[in-house]
């Protein structure tokens, strides 16, 4: 048998997007983060309200001619109705940030939630600012409603683009908001904020992505909390693997740097070659679970049979939960049906993350040309007799389990403990199936 690769032979594996490596905050410690922004969003937001109050944008019907005070405060023409209110509102808010400043000190060398939400998805300062807005109302009902107040409609969502851009103050440019809002900008092209339906722009509703708050609150995210995914993690690091070393060495060499294509690595073999368990620790290399996307359960809109449309959701609640996408169930799509399978190509090739696949050795695969391929051989009797004694030397310590996939319909595998060893005798072959193409998508 091939001697398990050491821990130093391993580096980074760069394409696979790992996380940081370094301390992560507590439960706690996120909640008092978060605290910290529930301040910070209250005192901007009565801030707003008094300088609407001062401009007469809110206004009762007191006024010498109907609405005229909220006319001229739309107009911009200072009234000076409250100019105590705005003094005492601004520096709440020079308090509010102070003290978020002397937290975030603390925790120092500390990676937050909304740190790594950042690194991940690469949003800049405006975006991070219009997330955490956009997220209070639905953490917080006193923020709701001082939101409502400021908004002054009864028809009103509870956050809109309009209300974000009167909370940041009229120094923010409308333009730079709107461009930060628009669907190719990263809030909403990977999916951490949704624009409901209720109206145009800049009156449609804003609402984040479950998964974001589950972050935001420090949630360990180690399973997908509306069950819709099989998500765990590998037990087994990669330096205990009896991986061929053409195999290895081959997995090394493609995914120890980034491309200028996203990762997509296929992994083909029969049952019990132990796909799973290579691809789960490679997952777990990158500080990432693993979440089974299985095609062939993939019904989250309750039809008959996946869409692309299916595959796009599944993929970007990977992507904001920080789990890797193992697509699974491939051989359930119609070879024939060559319009679903463009299409799924097109959403794969879209996608701006690593995707794994575990497949089967003859599967039709729809993805584009580009992808590394490892095959992993059948074990012989004798080499499944010696990795059932290794998993029974193991049996002390407890399995990684995989919870159930809810829309499934059944349950999800427990990883194996079985270890792909060196193919006798011939080594399996790691190629990749054209040169990656140039660009990304």
């Amino acid at each position: 048998m091939t001697t398990p690769e050491q821990p130093s032979e391993w580096p980074e594996l760069l394409a696979l997007l790992p996380r940081r490596p370094g301390d992560r905050t507590s439960r706690a410690e996120a909640h008092a983060l978060l605290e910290a922004e529930r301040t910070g969003v209250v005192a901007l937001t009565v801030r707003a309200i008094a300088e609407a109050w001062d401009a007469g944008r809110l206004a009762g019907p007191g006024a010498a001619l109907p609405q005229e005070r909220e006319v001229l405060g739309l107009l911009g023409v200072g009234q000076g109705l409250a100019p105590e209110r705005v003094r005492e509102a601004r520096e709440a808010l020079a308090t509010a940030s102070a003290e978020a400043r002397v937290l975030a000190t603390e925790l120092v060398g500390k990676l937050t939630p909304l740190d790594e939400l950042i690194g991940e998805f690469a949003l800049p300062p405006l975006a991070r600012m219009v997330l955490v807005l956009v997220a209070a109302p639905h953490v917080w009902g006193e923020v709701a409603q001082l939101y409502a107040i400021l908004a002054n409609g009864a028809s009103r969502p509870i956050v809109d683009e309009h209300l974000v851009r009167t909370l940041l103050g009229p120094k923010l440019s409308p333009l730079d908001l709107a461009r930060t809002l628009d669907p190719d900008a990263p809030l909403r092209q990977f999916g951490l904020l949704r624009e409901g339906v209720g109206g145009p722009r800049p009156f449609a509703p804003l609402a984040p992505h479950p998964l974001v708050l589950a972050r935001l609150r420090g949630e360990p995210l180690d399973h997908d909390p509306a069950g819709l995914l099989a998500v765990g993690s590998s037990d087994r690091p990669l330096a205990e693997l009896r991986l061929d070393p053409e195999v290895a060495a081959s997995l090394r060499a493609n995914l120890v740097r980034s491309g200028a294509s996203p990762c997509r690595l296929v992994v083909r073999g029969r049952p019990g070659s132990g796909r799973r368990t290579l691809l789960a620790a490679l997952a777990a290399h990158a500080r990432r679970p693993l979440a089974l996307v299985r095609l062939d359960h993939l019904h989250l809109a309750d039809h008959e049979r996946p869409t692309a449309g299916d595959l796009e959701q599944a993929l970007r609640r990977c992507a904001i939960g920080g789990w890797i996408p193992c697509l699974d169930g491939l051989d359930a799509i119609d070879g024939e049906d060559r319009v679903l399978r463009d299409k799924l190509q097109h959403v794969l090739a879209a996608f701006p993350g690593p995707v794994l696949v575990r497949a089967g050795a003859d599967e039709q695969l729809p993805l584009a040309p580009g992808y590394l391929q490892v095959d992993l051989p059948d074990l012989s009797e004798t080499e499944r007799a010696a990795v059932w004694q290794q998993a029974l030397t193991r049996a002390a310590s407890p399995p990684t389990t995989w919870p159930r996939s809810r829309r499934a319909g059944g349950s999800a595998p427990a990883p194996s403990t079985r270890s792909p060893p060196r193919s006798p005798p011939a080594p399996p072959s790691a190629r990749r199936s054209m040169p990656l193409r140039s660009g990304r998508r």
